[in-house]
């Protein structure tokens, strides 16, 4: 009995959607067609072979208004939630951003909720480890010195990984708006 469902590890939507988008159209045309995401991995399922074109956007607040916009314009959402969705549609259909200075706009409100995402999860790990470091440094170190190390040591660790994620994802969103820029720079 062959495999239905399959999973690769992409490049990152925010880091490099081109690649990804082309990742999920080879994998159409070969009959694996992208379902959805666990964590960092992308899920196939097996199907017929098919020509799809795929994009991605990050609405910050995603609605079933603009859900249903979008498949009346021929794409179909394949991961739908707040900040970030997958569309595919048949091959030629219109692009989700008809104009570049749409998709800019839309890019800098991410950039901008992303600026706050790395800020909230950014200052209560510094202020955190920078405790525990502190703390540990302690040559007298009790008991409660003890304890309140091992559970702001926990604390940091619980923030850092938002912090290092959402850090990445700003990082791969301002390299995005720098090449679109560049492209209205050029198109001008």
């Amino acid at each position: 009995m062959a495999k239905n469902r399959k999973y690769i590890m992409g490049d990152g939507i925010a880091i490099s959607p081109e690649k990804d988008m082309a990742l999920f159209k080879k994998m159409s045309k070969k009959g694996w067609h992208m379902s959805g995401v666990t964590l960092l991995w992308y899920r196939f399922d097996k199907g017929e072979p098919a020509d799809y074109d795929y994009a991605s956007n990050m609405e910050s607040n995603i609605t079933k208004d603009m859900l249903s916009l979008y498949e009346e314009s021929g794409w179909l959402p394949i991961v739908a939630c707040d900040g970030f969705q997958i569309f595919r549609a048949i091959e030629g259909a219109t692009p989700i951003f008809s104009d570049l200075e749409s998709e800019v706009e839309a890019l800098e409100e991410v950039k901008c909720n992303m600026l706050k995402s790395v800020l909230f999860w950014g200052l209560p790990f510094i202020i955190f480890h920078t405790l525990a470091r502190v703390l540990f440094s302690r040559p007298d170190a009790g008991n409660l010195i003890v304890t309140m190390w091992i559970l702001l040591s926990v604390l940091s660790f619980i923030c850092v990984i938002p912090f290092a994620l959402n850090t990445v994802s700003f990082i791969g969103i301002s390299r995005i708006l720098r090449k679109k820029r560049k492209q209205g720079i050029n198109a001008n």
